[in-house]
């Protein structure tokens, strides 16, 4: 994925997984010594804005962000700012970037189920 500068979007239903699967790309980064994140999108989105540049710049630290529950964010255009910021730095940064999202359907086209 970085060598790609591609990042992974999971979606599914409730309870179909996608938290546990995240979870399981990142701990097996960990045993291979990377430096992984996970942080769910509503603690993104709100973080105040007087924190909001130094929390950004942290988030390139990592060699793969994981961001989970895409789309559970508030709907402010502060919250959407800051969730862009985040995505923007590890596009930036050539750096992968995986997403959970329950809201994405397989019907979309151009999606393919794993």
């Amino acid at each position: 994925m970085k060598r790609t500068r591609t990042g992974l979007i999971l979606f599914g239903g409730v309870g179909s997984g996608k938290t546990y699967m995240a979870a399981c790309i990142a701990n097996a980064l960990l045993d291979q010594g990377k430096r992984v994140l996970m942080k769910d999108f509503a603690e993104i989105s709100n973080i105040s804005v007087f924190d909001s540049e130094e929390y950004m710049k942290s988030l390139s630290q990592y060699d793969l962000l994981i961001l989970d529950d895409l789309g559970a964010e508030r709907r402010s255009e502060f919250a959407l700012q800051n969730v862009f910021n985040a995505v923007n730095r590890r596009w930036e940064s050539g750096k992968p970037l995986n997403c959970n999202h329950k809201l994405i359907t397989a019907r979309n086209e151009g999606i393919t189920s794993l």
